[in-house]
C-alpha cells in the first residue's frame, strides 16, 4: 500500500495522474485516540486536550475535526489506498493521524450518498458519514457515491 508520513506540509502530487484522479492526501494532525479507531473513521475533538474520539451525540458533532488516515497501528503512516479502509489505525491511548484538509477515504452510513453531497457525522454508527442536513456540522463533500451502508467513499475533507 502507498504510505505517506506526517509532515507540516500538504501532500504534493507525484504525477499528473494524482491530480486527475483526485488521489487521497492532505494535511494531518496527530492526536491520542480515546477509543479504538480505524482508517476511514470520522472523528471529533474529545473534551480532553490533544485527544479525538467518535460520537453518536449530535451536540458533539460541532467538534468534528476530520477523518482517520493512520496511527500507531500503521507505523504512523497515512494509508491512502481504498483497501486500507477499516484497518486498525490506533487502539485506546495510541496516536492517530487525522486528515483535516484534503482528500481521504471515509465510510458511508447509507446507500444514498451521491457525488457532491455535503457530509456530516452519523448518529446511528459512530465514525460513519451521511448526506448532511446540518451544514454547520459538515466534515466534507463526497467525491464518490455509496451503493450500500458501510461503503468506502472518497471525501474532500473541508471543515469550513
Amino acid at each position: 500500500m502507498r504510505e505517506q508520513g506526517p509532515t507540516h506540509l500538504g501532500y504534493i502530487a507525484g504525477s499528473g495522474s494524482d491530480i486527475a484522479n483526485q488521489e487521497p492526501g492532505g494535511l494531518c494532525f496527530v492526536a491520542k485516540a480515546t477509543v479504538a479507531l480505524n482508517i476511514g473513521d470520522a472523528v471529533i475533538v474529545d473534551t480532553t486536550a490533544d485527544q479525538v474520539t467518535k460520537s453518536l451525540t449530535t451536540g458533539d458533532h460541532i467538534r468534528r475535526c476530520g477523518i482517520v488516515v493512520g496511527g500507531t497501528q500503521t507505523g504512523m503512516k497515512a494509508l491512502t489506498e481504498l483497501e486500507a479502509v477499516g484497518l486498525a489505525a490506533a487502539a485506546i491511548d495510541e496516536q492517530v493521524l487525522v486528515c483535516y484538509s484534503g482528500i481521504a477515504w471515509g465510510i458511508a452510513q447509507t446507500n444514498s450518498v451521491a457525488v457532491g453531497d455535503e457530509l456530516s457525522l452519523d448518529t446511528t454508527t459512530a465514525g460513519r458519514l451521511l448526506d448532511s442536513a446540518v451544514p454547520t456540522k459538515n466534515v466534507g463533500i463526497a467525491l464518490s457515491a455509496s451503493a450500500s451502508a458501510g461503503d468506502p467513499i472518497k471525501v474532500f475533507v473541508d471543515l469550513s
